[in-house]
């Protein structure tokens, strides 16, 4: 976790872990697509062949602000491969949360398990705390070989971490997974955000600060979008599939389908900007 005092920001880095080809790559061009344009920057791999082997994808995205602090996370992807284990030592250095993407298929297993045994490594190697967050991914949930949850968790789960099924392919999971590990990442960055760089004093916002922005997901279509001041139990229609959503869990971004009183009693929405992306803070409307 970089934190700077001065500008009031905070960035986070995540990093997605597991055997290769079990869909890393594809939860964070999912993540890309699927985050409002301005709060996602580019996608970049970075890739060099020379004695020491460096491979990794970056996503950057801005969740938002907490205690007055914008945060920033930064999504990280290795390679599974054995002769990239310089390569995840390196990345996972210093990440504040780690998703371990498995590959559910049964032949993949033994892949699995050497990966999880590599990251349990390199955090005991990194003396990386104990408490760190990890989601784990159940990927390719779709494939006729796949083993279910409960097969997998008891030799792939020992810590019992949190856990979501996914096929990444269609983005099924994948906004959950990644909702569920930057809100575990900030429960911890609130703690952080909380004392200043001097003299450890609780940071409070300015009388005159900007309201909390929050991201939010369409529990229909899993399009995300910027809210401004929004809370639980507000309204709003998405603008990529016309669903109705009222937010159930403002922290962790979550909605669902509002009670049909909720919406006799709402206000009409003013016309807006109905592109997928783009929000209105004064209609609730995207």
């Amino acid at each position: 976790m970089r934190v700077d005092a001065a500008n009031r920001e905070i960035t986070c880095k995540v990093v997605y872990y597991g055997p290769g080809m079990s869909g890393k790559t594809t939860n964070l061009k999912q993540i890309h697509d699927r985050a409002p344009a301005r709060n996602v920057g580019e996608m970049v791999t970075l890739d060099t062949h020379s004695e020491r082997t460096l491979h990794f994808e970056l996503l950057p995205v801005d969740v938002g602000t907490v205690r007055g602090f914008s945060v920033r996370f930064e999504f990280y992807t290795v390679p599974g491969q054995s002769y990239y284990a310089a390569t995840r030592r390196l990345v996972l250095d210093g990440a504040d949360g780690v998703v371990f993407v498995a590959d559910s298929r049964r032949e993949a297993l033994d892949e699995n398990i050497d990966s999880m045994n590599d990251l349990l490594d390199n955090l005991r190697h990194l003396k990386m705390p104990d408490d760190i967050p990890v989601i784990m991914q159940y990927n390719k949930q779709d494939l006729p070989s796949a083993l279910k949850p409960e097969q997998l968790e008891p030799l792939l789960n020992s810590r019992r971490w949190g856990s979501f099924t996914s096929i990444a392919t269609t983005g099924e999971g994948v906004i959950e997974t990644m909702k569920a590990i930057t809100a575990k990442v900030v429960e911890k960055v609130s703690v952080q955000a909380a004392v200043t760089s001097s003299g450890g004093v609780a940071a409070q916002p300015s009388a005159g600060s900007r309201p909390q922005t929050w991201l939010i997901t369409c529990f229909r279509c899993m399009n995300m979008l910027e809210t401004v001041g929004a809370k639980r139990g507000d309204l709003f229609t998405c603008g990529a599939c016309g669903a109705a959503l009222e937010i159930s869990d403002i922290e962790h971004g979550v909605t669902r389908a509002p009670a049909p009183a909720a919406l006799s009693a709402a206000p009409a929405p003013a016309p807006v900007d109905t592109s997928p992306f783009q929000a209105s803070a004064a209609t609730g409307t995207y």
